[in-house]
């Protein structure tokens, strides 16, 4: 499964365990890499901005609203978010806020 290999090289290659991690999305993608990185015991926010979502547990994990991530010191973001109209405001956020593709945010889709 391609969302298999993508966390396992992100991990390994991407992830840098010295800043706050966090996902972006609570779709099918979203709950199968938080999925993952709970099994790892790997701490991360988790965060979407579903009214329906924000403030349920799923996994032993607090769904946050997506300006929690403005709280974290320079945070490390997997995008899980599938809609082209939400990743380009996703996209747009991050430019706003100076942070770089591939290094600062990942798009998992």
């Amino acid at each position: 499964y391609f969302l298999d290999i993508k966390i396992k090289y992100f991990l390994k290659l991407d992830y840098d365990p010295s800043r706050p991690l966090a996902v972006w999305g609570a779709g099918f993608k979203g709950k199968s890499i938080a999925k993952h990185l709970v099994d790892k015991g790997i701490p991360f926010a988790w965060i979407c901005d579903n009214p329906n979502k924000v403030g349920k547990h799923i996994y032993g994990q607090a769904m946050k609203h997506f300006n929690y991530l403005k709280e974290l010191n320079n945070p490390q973001s997997i995008i899980t978010v599938a809609n082209d109209d939400a990743q380009k405001e996703i996209r747009h956020y991050f430019n706003m806020h100076s942070k770089q593709a591939m290094k600062d945010y990942f798009f998992f889709c």
